[in-house]
């Protein structure tokens, strides 16, 4: 299986949504296709504009994408096609509660997430569909699933939900953020989701984020490699008082400790012996560096 939201991308083709403007006062989102060997072709419909960053394609055949009418109405549609974009048609139609994002399955199974939190469940690529319990607590924006079962949704108050029975239930994986939750995606069975600010998770704790970019100066760790103690140089446009975050390869935070002043001994003889990343978050921003402990 094949699939993005900036990109729809098939084993021959890469589908985008463009903006083509036909007058001062009207725009139609339209899809691009780039074929294989450079070939570009361009398909419109005067009946829907299409939403931006929510095309996803499952063969060079088979798509969908989210929809608005030409109209203006209050109305959104998740459109299909056959054809390889060709022509579009409607298999979900939402009128009052918008659809936020929606993921198509290689078997057939599609999840579709509304604001406020409703759940609809497709088979055989829309042709039937089912309202699963509702993803609770708040509006949402956010849904992506690993398999037909198992999958996650989040939204405004910064709460990541999990289902492993097809959508049935829904238990709070991970609140570790206050932000909104823009986007979830999976690899395997490890989930990844940023927030408003940018800040990039991996089912709970923080795994980077742009504010990284406010230090002026790298921290410095020595020894690297180390076997019982490392200490951590913070520089001195830093403020002199933050903390300090130890995270393992498969990205659990296993230790955490304040520091008060630019150069902080941590003792690493409880680690076992492997990769590890040192974060230093202060009111300024955010830095970090790898070690290897032997």
């Amino acid at each position: 299986m094949f699939n993005g939201h900036n990109l729809g991308v098939s084993p021959n083709s890469i589908f985008w949504i463009s903006e083509l403007i036909s007058s001062q006062y009207d725009s139609m989102k339209t899809v691009v296709i780039s074929r294989a060997g450079g070939a570009f072709q361009l398909y419109k419909t005067n009946l829907y504009k299409a939403f931006p960053n929510t095309v996803q394609f499952i063969d060079d055949s088979t798509g969908f994408l989210l929809a608005g009418p030409a109209s203006y109405t209050p109305v959104n549609y998740l459109l299909k096609t056959s054809n390889g974009g060709q022509s579009w048609n409607p298999v979900f139609t939402s009128s009052n509660d918008s659809i936020m994002e929606f993921h198509a399955l290689p078997s057939g199974t599609i999840y579709i997430l509304q604001h406020s939190g409703t759940v609809s469940k497709g088979i055989s690529w829309g042709s039937s569909w089912s309202t699963q319990t509702p993803v609770p607590s708040g509006s949402h924006n956010s849904i992506h699933f690993m398999t037909d079962s198992t999958g996650y949704a989040a939204g405004d108050l910064g709460r990541l939900y999990k289902t492993i029975d097809f959508a049935n239930t829904w238990t709070m994986e991970s609140d570790t953020t206050t932000c909104s939750i823009n986007r979830i995606y999976t690899f395997g069975n490890v989930a990844y989701y940023v927030d408003a600010r940018l800040n990039v998770y991996k089912n709970g704790p923080l795994v980077a984020g742009l504010n990284e970019l406010k230090l002026q100066m790298p921290v410095k760790v020595y020894p690297n490699p180390a076997s019982d103690e490392i200490i951590v140089n913070i520089p001195f446009n830093c403020c002199a008082k933050g903390v300090i975050q130890i995270y393992n390869a498969t990205g659990m935070l296993v230790l955490t400790l304040p520091y008060t002043q630019n150069q902080t001994s941590v003792n690493l003889t409880d680690l076992p012996q492997g990769m590890y990343l040192v974060r230093v978050v202060d009111e300024k921003g955010i830095g970090s560096t790898q070690i290897i402990k032997r």
